[in-house]
């Protein structure tokens, strides 16, 4: 994570304009210590127990079952979207108010859970608004891939990115694995910023959400 450019930021009384040039410029900023521990905590309860609630996602021992199957496709489960509360209360009471100009939200759930057959934990990726197709591991981006030119013929490409990542992103990528992101912290992308999961494992159990999004016109 020492390679990814980091803004030490607990309030944003700071300029936001120096997030904003980072992002242009690297593609993502990490933020660390954005949201309090506690606070962490106590969404992690809130958002685990709506999505069970609602059968967004399947029991823990379900998961488990896929151990080391990526791409294994979840049927007869309904996209997840966010918990309400939880986004909003990230959006009004964290986030300057030149962040949630938006017009479109995209988020992911990754969840950490452990296998009944190993003492680590394993990562799995529920994608939105898409069939819930699980990935292993953790996140990766590509410093400055937001440039590109050739961005959107990836992304129509989606299927072969872990090519893409291994041949263009060989030198200038950087692993964003649960042992360099606390608790807390927040990692806010340029909107053209690729990025995916790849194999992970990890002793820690925690969801983040990652946030999309297009500014209104």
């Amino acid at each position: 994570m020492a390679n990814l450019r980091s803004s030490n930021i607990n309030k944003f009384a700071p300029s936001f304009d120096k997030i904003r040039s980072i992002v242009e410029t690297d593609g993502a900023c990490l933020i660390r210590g954005l949201i309090p521990k506690d606070k962490v905590s106590k969404a992690l309860a809130v958002v685990t127990q709506h999505l069970f609630e609602e059968q967004m996602i399947p029991s823990i021992n379900d998961l488990t079952i896929l151990d080391n199957k990526p791409g294994k496709l979840l049927s007869g489960y309904q996209p997840v979207t966010h918990h309400p509360n939880f986004l909003q209360y990230i959006l009004l009471s964290y986030l300057p108010s030149q962040l949630v100009e938006c017009n479109e939200l995209k988020l992911f759930f990754q969840l950490y859970f452990k296998s009944p057959k190993v003492s680590t934990f394993n990562t799995k990726w529920l994608r939105i608004k898409v069939p819930m197709n699980l990935e292993n591991g953790p996140l990766i981006l590509c410093k400055g891939s937001n440039k590109w030119e050739a961005y959107d013929t990836y992304m129509q490409n989606a299927e072969e990115l872990p090519l893409i990542f291994k041949d263009k992103c060989q030198q200038q990528s950087y692993w964003l694995t649960s042992f360099d992101i606390k608790e807390g912290d927040f990692i806010l992308f340029h909107n053209k910023t690729l990025h995916g999961s790849l194999i992970n494992q990890t002793q820690k159990y925690r969801i983040s959400v990652d946030t999309r999004w297009t500014k209104q016109q």
